[in-house]
């Protein structure tokens, strides 16, 4: 009887968790998706393997599209709508992108800033950003203007004798993000402090909804205060490559390329 109520009590709490979900908004299919990013109005990009990128707005209507002429996009910041950051490791090359994903301002990264210059990512305003050298294993403020270093970070000290391998960095409320493809998720502080980790393999993209860090890991959407460290999660299916999630909607991304926008009850 006790391992009867045991299993009600596990199901109802999986219906409601799944709940949250509410009703199914929108769906479509684009085939070949490799990346999705979404900015602070709610609107999402997707990021094809052929290095295109198409905007949509909050509903999943399509809006515009960019097309690199040197097809090595390595990271797409489209957190500030009106100047989106685009990264061209190939290129060592920083493009700045306007509301209608047209070029606003490109240029290239001074090599004596970095021996290998392996990822960037915007900083918390237009006249700063992070680089990553690969070479080193060093992770450096740099201001735009004038091409100096006002902060380093020696990962080093984070990660001992082990070898970083970083697939994607961000800055978030003076806090940064460190997607390590054997190691998951570290937040650590502008120092170099490690805060918190999220130990995994199998995450491919993270976000942020206000105070909450966001990550898929196996089947779940998984939630994090960065304040509270309060986590919730909510069941979505083994189907889904990457999710979105705003404080109103959730939009997932299936290995079949299957967008669908759902209500989001958080």
């Amino acid at each position: 009887m006790k391992t009867l109520i045991s299993c009600i009590l596990l199901l109802f709490a999986y219906l409601n968790l799944f709940g949250q979900l509410g009703k199914k908004l929108n769906e479509f299919t684009e085939k070949n998706i490799s990346n999705v990013a979404i900015d602070r109005l709610g609107d999402f990009y997707l990021q094809f393997k052929n290095q295109s990128i198409k905007k949509y707005d909050t509903g999943g209507n399509y809006l515009y599209a960019f097309k690199p002429a040197s097809d090595s996009i390595t990271s797409l910041h489209p957190w500030n709508p009106l100047n989106v950051f685009v990264y061209e490791r190939n290129n060592q090359t920083i493009l700045f992108l306007d509301r209608v994903l047209q070029p606003l301002n490109k240029f290239s990264i001074n090599s004596s800033l970095a021996i290998e210059p392996w990822l960037a990512c915007a900083g918390n305003n237009n006249s700063n950003y992070w680089l990553y050298d690969k070479a080193d294993h060093s992770l450096k403020k740099i201001n735009i203007i004038n091409e100096t270093i006002s902060l380093e970070i020696d990962f080093k000290k984070l990660y001992g004798q082990q070898t970083p391998n970083l697939v994607y960095v961000r800055e978030y409320q003076n806090l940064l993000f460190l997607l390590d493809q054997k190691e998951g998720i570290k937040i650590i502080s502008i120092t170099g402090k490690l805060i918190e980790s999220f130990p995994s393999v199998r995450i491919k993209n993270f976000g942020f909804m206000g105070e909450e860090l966001y990550y898929l890991e196996e089947n779940k959407l998984k939630f994090y205060n960065l304040y509270t460290k309060q986590q919730h999660n909510i069941e979505i299916g083994n189907e889904i490559a990457f999710a979105l999630a705003t404080d109103e909607k959730v939009i997932l991304v299936s290995h079949a390329g299957k967008v669908s926008i759902w209500e989001f009850k958080p």
